[in-house]
């Protein structure tokens, strides 16, 4: 059996740089959650993570919102503890304000579409219901040991 100092992580991709755009907001979050857990050995603490999150927020909106962070944590002030606070915040900030009206009209849609086939309806509508308990849950990650 090796010795624990022989063991790798995983390789796990880098995150793509996050714009702010709503349609991204899960897969960023979930990235960032996925290669924190996986790389832990690349953060020496939670203040390491945070720079790493906001470091991807390189384009658009999400650029605007970093530049206006980084210079208030710049002037001393601590905004997030944990980058399970930040991630809550991006997820405020960027994410749908509205995730059970949103869901409720995606699955309306569904009944609404009678071009479709019955069977095609019912498997859009168990897609739609199967994301549902997602949703109303935290779309943060917990990267404490």
């Amino acid at each position: 059996m090796p010795s624990s100092s022989c063991i790798r992580e995983p390789k796990i991709a880098t995150l793509l740089p996050f714009s702010g755009k709503r349609d991204d907001i899960k897969s960023f979050i979930n990235g960032c959650c996925l290669y924190m857990n996986g790389q832990k050995s690349e953060f020496l603490d939670e203040d390491a993570k945070i720079y790493w999150i906001l470091s991807y927020m390189q384009t658009g909106s999400a650029k605007i919102w970093h530049n206006y962070i980084v210079a208030l944590m710049y002037k001393g002030q601590q905004l997030f503890l944990t980058s399970d606070e930040l991630l809550k915040e991006i997820d405020q900030k960027f994410g749908d304000m509205d995730k059970r009206t949103t869901q409720l009209l995606k699955i309306k849609k569904i009944g609404w579409q009678m071009n479709m086939s019955r069977n095609l309806r019912k498997q859009h509508w168990k897609l739609a219901m199967k994301d549902t308990p997602w949703l109303w849950s935290s779309n943060t990650c917990s990267t404490q040991d």
